[in-house]
């Protein structure tokens, strides 16, 4: 506790002289903002001071999890309402959208206090045998939850056999044609990074849901973890499923679309 507190104290000495830079920067550019009102502004008469902050990036990355909700909401949203949605681990906003227009129902571990939209949460662990009944839901999503099945992170059961589990139970609750699961999964070379992951490589995932059929997919070149930011691709979305050049432990991450 000792060493932290040092730690924090030479951090903020350190920093201090560059705040006081930046505070007179933000000082001098306010006065020339003062100058810059129309006269019946009325925000002219605000009590005004400087603070300092670090700039801002104006560009706003859109992360995989809002990729991933785009897509389903897309093609959720080019059918007919009134789908049967199981998400597992999806964003609480996604679900709240796709709840306008069909029945949503969310498995969670905890109650995330949703008070507002029409989904509707079941307090369960996944590596249990689901509460639902056989041929029932028309579409599953699942952005960040199925790898870290039974790894007990959450306070789930710890146990190895859950995911296979999952995926038997999944396919007795989804309907048995046209049913949809839309997925992201760590693309790499198969590995168990304990207390963080699996990771799978491509031919694992198709076995794993060898009673489905891949509709569709693509890989998100920019979520590319264990390499550097200079030997990232320009572009960011590929086809390319290649890990043989990839180290133990290294992922990127793949969007699955499977369909019976």
């Amino acid at each position: 506790m000792r060493l932290l507190q040092l730690f924090k104290k030479s951090i903020n000495l350190f920093l201090h002289p560059l705040r006081l830079v930046e505070l007179y920067k933000a000082k001098k550019l306010l006065k020339r903002y003062k100058t810059l009102f129309y006269a019946n502004n009325p925000l002219r008469y605000f009590e005004m001071r400087a603070v300092c902050l670090s700039r801002e990036d104006p560009v706003e990355f859109f992360d995989h999890y809002t990729v991933f909700s785009y897509w389903v909401a897309e093609f959720v949203n080019g059918l007919n309402n009134g789908k049967r949605v199981l998400d597992v681990g999806g964003k609480k906003l996604l679900n709240a959208i796709l709840s306008l227009n069909n029945e949503v129902t969310s498995v969670v571990l905890a109650d995330c206090g949703d008070k507002i939209s029409k989904v509707r949460y079941v307090i369960h662990d996944i590596s249990n045998k689901l509460l639902f009944p056989d041929n029932y839901f028309d579409i599953f999503t699942s952005p960040s939850t199925l790898h870290l099945c039974g790894l007990g992170r959450y306070g789930d059961i710890l146990n190895p056999n859950a995911l296979v589990d999952f995926i038997k139970e999944l396919d007795r609750v989804m309907k048995k044609e046209n049913s949809h699961l839309f997925l992201i999964l760590p693309l790499g070379r198969n590995h168990l990074l304990f207390n963080l992951h699996f990771i799978f490589d491509f031919n694992t995932i198709i076995n794993l849901f060898s009673g489905w059929h891949l509709e569709d997919y693509f890989v998100d070149e920019f979520v590319h973890f264990g390499k550097r930011e200079e030997q990232k691709p320009k572009e960011r979305f590929s086809k390319n499923i290649s890990t043989n050049d990839f180290k133990l432990g290294e992922y990127k991450i793949v969007y699955l679309h499977f369909r019976r």
